[in-house]
């Protein structure tokens, strides 16, 4: 006992950076405690020791070059406190965004701001004497921080708080979709029908293309996919105008925010697909497992689906490499979500996103959409495995980078800037709504050829939300809408059949079992400066 009190003094600043740089990690798991699953800790505590690997190094590499203590106590400290500062971004910027009032989304230097305090911070202790001053607090107050982590987990840990974590999986473990009696009946057969479900982004319905200027006859359109037995529904609109919570509602069959008091991110998407788990499965996910259908992803340049949750992905390969095991155990959308505090992924994000408009707009991957990548993958895929599936194809449509024009050849082209006129906007949008017309055909094309007894959906995640500011304009909600079912489903067919309400008819078409249609509304929502959400529901009067 008194050979380890020794090492201890003997390694005290050592132990003091530790005490530091552990912080972050500590706060991670108080704050995703009722989340928490082995995949999860096993992500952050890899990410640990990798940062306590290069934090060794650093410190036998002080202690060769600097023989004196309380000289590498600055270093050290400098080198700690930075990282930990470098976790306390979004705070700092919250903190200036309430004092001046300024709105999130409008441009501002607050970020700014906040770098430069993260970075004066930690030089600070290279001064000898703010050292020696200022050192007795950093050690009272990271002790109390540990302590008081510590506290919380403890807590946490006691029967009484785990009704918390039951409050967060609540979402997907209330009724199933199926009956038990269903259930058995489905999984009887042998070749229950596919399901395809083509998310396209941005693309408006055919009334708003032409009111927006369209000169293409959309009748002309909906003939063609009629005589493939398709059904374009008219009058739908999306549940929300945003992305992430419009398709973690189509994974949860339900919509996930109605209630601005109980809003779980973790079923937005993409987290609501993320092996980063929060809970055993999305509705949707579990419900076709109960009925041992398989699911598919096929994402696209901004939503890849190996970022996220490799094991769902079409082109999954079983058979990777050894290195290529141990890195796709490593889930970099944890590591996304642990850095989201620091300025570390929003630079990242503008260094990269700048680089790859400016030097990869030509190559082969933005050329080619989901719908390409998906024929592609589709026909590399057992073709002994043709029943029971569900694809989830997430085509940017006319939301991408490198947008399209009406012959699908691909053009330069940055999202819509203020100074930019409306009408430039809208002659590029029209040109790209008309190539994603060709698009849908080729996918429709394919599907017919290779599987046409299936179940399709195509349809965008929300409207043309750019040229409308009022967010209760039902125009940014009005979306194309298309689905292929059986026969005798077609009945069922109305502008009720929204984005939620078309997953659930298909699962019922699909495997001939009762229709279970849910109240159609549509919300807007918003996060304001604070965090705090705001949600209204829309009049689809």
């Amino acid at each position: 006992m008194q050979k380890i009190l020794n090492n201890s003094v003997k390694n005290q600043y050592f132990l003091l950076g530790i005490l530091i740089i552990t912080v972050p990690f500590l706060e991670f798991i108080k704050s995703n405690f009722y989340l928490m699953n082995k995949s999860l800790f096993l992500n952050i505590s890899i990410f640990f020791f990798i940062l306590f690997f290069f934090y060794t190094l650093f410190y036998v590499f002080l202690k060769i070059k600097i023989s004196i203590e309380e000289k590498r106590l600055k270093y050290i400290l400098c080198f700690s406190i930075l990282f930990w500062a470098l976790f306390q971004f979004e705070a700092i910027q919250n903190f200036f965004l309430s004092i001046t009032k300024i709105d999130r989304d409008s441009k501002n230097i607050t970020a700014e701001l906040s770098l430069i305090i993260i970075i004066i911070l930690p030089f600070l202790f290279l001064f000898k004497n703010f050292t020696k001053i200022i050192i007795p607090f950093v050690i009272v107050f990271f002790i109390a921080q540990h302590l008081i982590i510590y506290f919380i987990i403890v807590r946490n840990l006691t029967l009484d708080n785990y009704d918390k974590k039951n409050d967060v999986k609540i979402y997907f473990q209330n009724k199933n979709f199926f009956s038990e009696n269903e259930i058995k009946n489905i999984t009887k057969k042998d070749q229950n029908k596919n399901i395809y479900y083509l998310m396209v982004e941005n693309l408006t319905s055919f009334k708003e293309y032409e009111n927006l200027g369209g000169k293409q006859n959309f009748k002309e359109w909906e003939k063609n996919f009629n005589d493939f037995g398709y059904t374009y529904i008219e009058n739908t609109y999306s549940v929300y105008t945003n992305t992430a919570d419009m398709i973690g509602s189509i994974f949860n069959l339900e919509p996930i925010f109605i209630d601005p008091s109980n809003y779980k991110k973790e079923l937005r998407f993409p987290d609501v697909l993320s092996s980063f788990k929060f809970d055993e499965e999305s509705k949707l996910t579990k419900t076709l497992k109960q009925i041992n259908y398989n699911f598919y992803w096929t994402g696209n340049i901004l939503y890849e689906c190996k970022n996220y949750n490799e094991k769902i992905c079409l082109n999954y390969n079983k058979e990777n490499s050894l290195i290529d095991s141990i890195i796709n155990k490593i889930n970099f959308n944890t590591l996304s979500v642990f850095l989201h505090r620091t300025p570390i992924e929003k630079i990242y994000r503008k260094i990269y996103g700048y680089y790859f408009l400016k030097k990869n707009s030509e190559t082969k991957k933005m050329k080619i959409g989901s719908i390409e990548r998906f024929i592609l993958e589709k026909n590399k895929k057992n073709k002994d495995n043709n029943f029971s599936n569900f694809y989830f194809i997430h085509d940017l449509g006319a939301k991408r980078d490198v947008i399209f024009n009406s012959n699908c050849d691909a053009i330069d082209y940055f999202p819509k800037e203020k100074k930019e006129s409306n009408d430039i906007y809208k002659f590029i949008y029209l040109k790209s709504y008309e190539c994603m017309i060709k698009r849908i055909n080729k996918f429709i094309d394919f599907i017919e050829i290779t599987d046409p007894n299936a179940i399709v959906i195509i349809q965008a995640d929300h409207g043309e939300r750019t040229l409308y500011n009022d967010p209760l304009n039902l125009k940014r909600y009005e979306i194309f809408n298309l689905i292929k079912i059986d026969e005798n489903c077609k009945k069922n067919i109305s502008n009720k059949i929204d984005n939620i309400n078309s997953v659930r008819l298909a699962l019922s078409c699909a495997t001939s079992t009762s229709i279970k249609i849910i109240e159609k509304k549509s919300f807007f929502k918003k996060t304001l400066p604070n965090n705090k959400n705001i949600l209204y529901e829309i009049s689809l009067n």
